[in-house]
């Protein structure tokens, strides 16, 4: 077993490889995939072949008992399949399989939050025994490393359409003493005990990353010029800033490259804002993974909405259906939306797409009876390869796609197999 000495001397000989000869390649994998069906269902098979082309494979996610910290994969009926990181790692044995601990599924309710913020509140004991019960847990399924994706309580969405609930909003999230007050003791709580779980996977020979989830003030939680130290990289989540469940009247880009200056949008709520803040508050370029989305958000469009698309639509009704395949949250996999977009027309009227320096969007004008409208907010092949050319230019370490069964694994669009990680990897320099 090596020394503490000898793994930090590791950490930063990987850090040096990265930097050298290429850029992280992080593919989530939502476990639920595995349970669709027919067309939407995610395989094995397309697990191994997709996973080829990443340099790690995050497991999207475990959570853990409140009472007895116990860890476990999400209770399903049927249970959901486990595909064992001994299984992938014989097909490609320098892939990299982390375990996440947390996410979105694991925050239903605000009781689920608050246990996150208890573990980091609560005693020493407690915060051991949750360590040992999450080291058995990556011991018994045989993972490479823990990601930490804890789902904390997010910015509450502006009221858009009143400008002094927007201010009030920006000094609620970015500066009023009374939050700063508030929340400031979570940094050192969570500084702490990042540093204690470091421990416990070095002297594992467990690696620990760290993910943001959408929409989680990183001031509030995250000491940026420490945390970084105790982790190997951190995925920013940087998407689902607008959603149909958190804006349901206005649709507009859910993952912005740049902050367009229209009225009643939040300055903070694109890519640019985001990656600036964690660079400009101390954390290295080649730590931070920008996050990429394999899917898009759709609202339902009335007649009230108007004809030119043109972001921010207003009078929009919330999440939409889509032809056959019913959006799941406001949800569409990159294989549901590109089989509208011409030339190709899978039933009903095609979409009309459009591309600026923000993002992609396309959408389809409501009938006079009110019926059929949807704008749908997504990043394709293309500007996803825009979003890994600004990770470049920002030397950032690398992009995280959320996630591979959303991209279209099966190439029914354009003949190629993952189309959006396939066009992100033509700009990363990724090791195989």
């Amino acid at each position: 077993m090596g020394t503490p000495k000898q793994f930090l001397f590791l950490e930063l000989f990987m850090q040096l490889l990265r930097i050298a000869f290429g850029k992280n390649m992080v593919c989530y994998w939502d476990m639920k995939s595995s349970i669709g069906y027919r067309y939407s269902k995610f395989t094995s098979n397309h697990l191994i072949q997709g996973s080829a082309n990443c340099s790690h494979l995050v497991y999207a996610s475990a959570h853990f008992d409140a009472i007895t910290f116990e860890i476990h994969f999400p209770q399903h009926d049927p249970p959901l399949p486990i595909f064992k990181p001994k299984t992938l790692k014989q097909s490609h044995p320098k892939l990299k399989v982390y375990l996440s601990l947390g996410g979105d599924d694991d925050a239903n309710d605000k009781y689920d939050q608050l246990k996150y913020l208890h573990l980091m509140e609560g005693s020493e004991h407690a915060q051991q025994k949750f360590i040992i019960r999450t080291i058995k847990f990556l011991k018994l399924h045989q993972f490479d490393g823990l990601d930490l994706a804890f789902p904390l309580p997010r910015n509450q969405p502006s009221q858009q359409s009143n400008i002094g609930a927007f201010l009030n909003d920006v000094n609620r999230m970015w500066g009023s003493p009374t939050t700063t007050t508030q929340f400031s003791k979570f940094r050192p709580l969570f500084r702490k005990f990042l540093a204690a779980v470091k421990e416990a996977c070095g002297r594992n020979n467990f690696q620990l990353t760290l993910t943001v989830l959408p929409n989680v003030n990183s001031s509030h939680y995250y000491d940026v010029s420490e945390i970084h130290k105790n982790v190997e990289f951190i995925n920013l989540f940087a998407f689902d800033f607008n959603t149909p469940e958190r804006n349901p009247n206005e649709a507009d880009y859910s993952a912005p490259l740049y902050f367009n200056a229209q009225p009643r949008r939040q300055p903070y709520a694109n890519v640019d804002f985001q990656v600036n803040y964690w660079l400009q508050n101390g954390c290295p370029g080649n730590k931070l993974n920008l996050g990429v989305a394999s899917y898009g958000r759709a609202w339902k469009l009335t007649i009230e909405s108007g004809l030119s698309g043109t972001p921010i639509v207003e009078d929009t009704q919330g999440p939409a259906n889509f032809g056959k395949m019913k959006a799941h949250n406001s949800l569409l996999s990159w294989a549901t939306i590109c089989k509208h977009i011409p030339p190709r027309r899978l039933y009903g009227r095609p979409l009309m797409e459009y591309t600026d320096r923000y993002g992609n969007y396309a959408f389809r004008v409501a009938n006079l009876n009110n019926t059929g409208g949807i704008w749908i907010s997504y990043d394709g092949p293309k500007f996803a390869a825009t979003k890994a050319k600004y990770a470049m230019d920002k030397t950032l370490g690398g992009v995280v796609l959320y996630d591979l069964s959303r991209d279209d694994f099966r190439g029914q669009c354009c003949g190629i197999d993952f189309p959006i990680l396939q066009s992100i990897r033509k700009v990363l320099n990724v090791i195989k």
